[in-house]
C-alpha cells in the first residue's frame, strides 16, 4: 500500500469516527398515555422556522399499547430540538379541538410548559449535546 493510499484511508477512518462521535440519541419518554386507544404521533422540529411552518424534522408514530411509551431517535446532530406529541384517539390524523380551539385529545411538549397559546420553539427546545439525552413528556 503506498503512502497516499494509507493517508487517504486514515483520513476517511478519522472522519467517520468524528462523525459518529458527534451523533446523539434522543429518548422521548411519554407518560399518561391512554392505553389501547388510538395512535401516538410525535413531531420533532430542529428549528423555530420549521416548527412555525409545521415542517417537522422527523415524525414518528406508534399504537398506544401501553400507558408509558418511549420513542428513540438515533444519529441526531448536536443542537436544539423541540418535540410535540398528541394521541389521536379517533383516528382522524389530527389533534382534536373543541369549539374554542382547545385540544380535546391528549397532547404534550418537551419541557412540559404550561402555555396560553401556541408554543414557541425556545420554550420546547431540548439541547442535544451528549451521546444520550432523554426528555419526559406528560400527556394532558
Amino acid at each position: 500500500m503506498n503512502t497516499f493510499t494509507r493517508l487517504t484511508t486514515a483520513m476517511i477512518t478519522l472522519s467517520s469516527m468524528a462523525l459518529s462521535a458527534q451523533a446523539a440519541q434522543l429518548n422521548i419518554n411519554l407518560n399518561n398515555v391512554k392505553e389501547n386507544q388510538g395512535t401516538i404521533k410525535v413531531a420533532i422540529y430542529d428549528s423555530a422556522k420549521g416548527m412555525k411552518q409545521y415542517q417537522a424534522f422527523e415524525v414518528l408514530e406508534q399504537k398506544a399499547d401501553a400507558d408509558q411509551l418511549t420513542f428513540t431517535v438515533m444519529d441526531l446532530a448536536h443542537g436544539d430540538y423541540a418535540v410535540m406529541v398528541y394521541q389521536d384517539l379517533n383516528g382522524d390524523g389530527k389533534l382534536g379541538r373543541n369549539l374554542m380551539g382547545i385540544p380535546n385529545e391528549p397532547y404534550g411538549f418537551s419541557n412540559n410548559p404550561r402555555l396560553m397559546g401556541p408554543p414557541k420553539f425556545a420554550q420546547l427546545a431540548v439541547n442535544v449535546s451528549d451521546t444520550h439525552i432523554s426528555t419526559n413528556i406528560e400527556l394532558r
